[in-house]
């Protein structure tokens, strides 16, 4: 969809008035001067860089851990679910094939084994 209408760009000519323009090339210039001379007190060498990205870094590595120690332990949790399914499932197999009726407790201790028997 175009617009037919025009911009006037006419207030961002920096001829038209010079005194303002200068004034803010001249603050623009005093503000660049300033974080210059802050970043040079700042970091002398690579190592002060370096030093200077240890604060974000920490705080990335920390959200980092919060997100991923949770979807561990989710996935553990689910993990020794399907364990817990496929001993079941195996014992399960073992019975039907030797026409055997497990009793409760045997479930129970099928499910809660280690190791698959």
């Amino acid at each position: 969809m175009m617009d037919s209408d025009k911009f006037d760009l006419s207030p961002l000519d920096p001829m038209r008035d010079p005194s303002r323009w200068q004034s803010v090339v001249g603050a623009t210039l005093t503000r660049v001067d300033a974080a210059m001379q802050r970043r040079a007190q700042r970091s002398d060498d690579a190592f002060g860089l370096i030093a200077s990205w240890r604060r974000p870094l920490l705080v990335a590595a920390a959200a980092l851990l919060a997100i991923l120690i949770p979807a561990e332990i989710s996935l553990e949790n689910r993990e020794t679910l399907a364990e817990a399914a496929h001993r079941l499932a195996s014992v399960s197999v073992s019975w039907a094939f030797n026409n055997e009726t497990p009793s409760g407790a045997e479930i129970l201790r099928a499910i809660a084994e280690e190791s698959t028997p």
